[in-house]
């Protein structure tokens, strides 16, 4: 075979390969579903912080639309300090709730506990929450 015989055939080769290799399309990112949950609805809960079956003195963090905990308390959408009432030991109200996934984490100087609550349409409009901190 004569040396531009070679050439004509490598190049024939090489347009082939070229042409023949299809590039697939790039998938879409697609997004996580996101979480709902924050103010406007008329949901209500009250959580109680408790230790050994008792009532105590704690601070109650909220976190809408979230299950995990945020970084720093300083994230938190609502906190406020437990309180009594005649009759109630250590609590806090959050109220005019929408549904969706709330992170709650109560803690006391020696304790702690956090919880994911999750409000549908079809949950009681009012409930209490006991949260045990250990």
């Amino acid at each position: 075979m004569q040396p531009s015989k070679y050439i004509l055939v490598f190049s024939i080769l090489i347009v082939g390969l070229i042409t023949s290799c299809k590039r697939e399309p790039e998938k879409p990112i697609t997004q996580p579903c996101q979480l709902k949950g924050g103010k406007g609805g008329d949901f209500y809960f009250a959580v109680f912080s408790r230790y050994n079956n008792k009532g105590i003195k704690a601070r109650i963090y909220l976190k809408y639309a979230a299950e995990v905990a945020p970084a720093d308390t300083n994230l938190y959408d609502e906190k406020y300090n437990t309180m009594t009432e005649p009759g109630f030991s250590h609590h806090v109200h959050f109220s005019t709730l929408t549904a969706g996934t709330y992170y709650v984490l109560a803690k006391s100087t020696s304790y702690s506990k956090d919880s994911i609550i999750t409000i549908t349409d079809s949950t009681d409009k009012h409930q209490d929450i006991y949260l045990n901190l250990r």
